[in-house]
């Protein structure tokens, strides 16, 4: 069962950080030192394929069980068990002096996709002024500039609303009716909008700027050294650009004019972008990625698998219905908690007895565990389950789709996945 994405609010990660943030507005860069401390921030480095286990500071100055729980006099980090360690960010950018708001990175990859005319960054031309790509600049903008849409970060922030009610408004830029229906359909979004992107904007509007943005965290971006040269993933150059924008924006004596600090801003969270989106084609997409790498190639938790068979009664193109087999086997963790609850009319069960109940019946049909079942079901997000349903090899586009549990088969003997004939075409499969 997946977790469920949502835009979340920068702001309060960073008020409940479990770390100590540091802010890389404040460093420093004008030494060697200055840089060397920035790099250690950034990235992890490796000067061998074997990676250490050994307690160490963040570092790396103390190792050893012997001081666990000390403090780094170079670093200030406490020495900890590697495996303690998460990839939480600890590195954070502050809303640059004067500066309204930052948006939302994902929002702006969103926003960036929909407004973007033969190569031309609507966004980008709004937010940031010295935006002047070598190449045709469309009509789309002659007209945003002769209805006097302003341009400039901090003019992008405060008319924000009437800005984004503008450009949804424009014919170009609308949704065909078709594709509207069946992505809302799809997502299962029931809001009166006509279009989910815009709806979305609507829904989250609290939580789209914030103070402060995350930085990935420095063990994401790997530097390997050894004899035979030094390695590193093409994206990282890509980052250590952007952070490099960032360093020390507040203590820029060069150029502080209220200009080039909203240009600097806006040029900023493009390139955070960039990277975001070049680290999903490169690194989490493709057929060797991190995607197929650690989730198609793997079984995770309450994964299962079996015959897939088609539907023989009307059904939706996104729903699947289990076997009785695999409902108890793969919502067994749930299955068991609600047998033990005292307050449920069918619970109170020991272990034991859950157990127990549970072996005896995964071939066998039980009221009790089929009406816990459907619970499981009908209180689920739209009274259905998501999955992942994924058919090996992943070489097409589709071999990997969003399905909705909403049904698990009673009789015993059916065990396979019954799924619709029109998600079964772009698997490669014929049912």
């Amino acid at each position: 069962m997946p977790l469920y994405l949502e835009l979340v609010s920068l702001d309060a990660q960073f008020h409940n950080s479990v770390k100590e943030p540091i802010i890389i507005n404040d460093l420093q860069s004008k030494t060697e030192d200055d840089r060397e401390y920035f790099k250690s921030l950034i990235r992890e480095t490796y000067s061998s394929d074997m990676v250490t286990v050994l307690p160490q500071c963040h570092c790396g100055e103390l190792k050893g069980e012997h001081v666990i729980g000390e403090v780094c006099d170079l670093c200030n980090t406490v020495v900890r068990q590697s495996i303690e360690a998460d990839v939480a960010p600890s590195l954070w950018f502050r809303r640059p002096e004067n500066v309204e708001k930052l948006l939302n990175p994902i929002v702006w990859v969103m926003l960036s996709n929909r407004f973007t005319r033969s190569k031309f960054k609507i966004l980008n031309w709004l937010t940031d002024r010295n935006y002047s790509p070598n190449i045709k600049v469309p009509d789309i903008v002659h007209k945003m500039v002769a209805d006097g849409v302003p341009r400039g970060y901090n003019a992008f922030v405060q008319n924000f609303d009437s800005i984004m009610e503008y450009l949804f408004n424009i014919k170009d830029f609308k949704l065909k009716k078709g594709a509207t229906n069946f992505i809302m359909d799809m997502l299962g979004i029931t809001h009166p909008s006509s279009d989910p992107l815009q709806q979305l904007i609507i829904d989250h509007r609290d939580i789209l700027f914030s103070d402060y943005i995350p930085i990935p965290n420095r063990s994401l971006l790997v530097l390997e050294k050894s004899a035979l040269g030094t390695y590193v993933d093409d994206t990282t150059f890509d980052i250590h650009d952007t952070l490099n924008t960032m360093l020390s924006i507040d203590r820029d004596y060069y150029d502080k004019t209220q200009i080039s600090i909203e240009n600097r801003t806006a040029k900023i969270l493009s390139m955070l972008t960039e990277y975001y989106m070049d680290l999903f084609r490169k690194n989490l997409s493709p057929k060797e990625g991190l995607i197929r790498k650690h989730v198609y190639g793997s079984r995770g938790n309450h994964g299962f698998r079996a015959v897939i068979t088609s539907h023989e009664e009307i059904h939706d193109h996104d729903e699947i219905w289990i076997p009785w087999c695999v409902g108890v086997t793969v919502f067994r963790q749930h299955i068991l908690n609600k047998l033990m609850r005292r307050d449920l009319p069918y619970g109170g069960l020991t272990h034991n007895q859950a157990i127990a109940l549970m072996m005896e019946h995964v071939n066998q049909y039980h009221p009790t565990l089929h009406a816990i079942l459907n619970e499981l079901v009908q209180n689920s997000r739209n009274g259905k389950i998501p999955v992942m349903l994924q058919r090996n090899p992943t070489l097409m586009q589709g071999s990997a789709q969003l399905v909705y549990i909403t049904k698990v088969k009673t009789d015993a003997e059916d065990q396979t996945v019954s799924i619709s004939d029109l998600v079964a075409v772009a698997m490669n499969a014929s049912i």
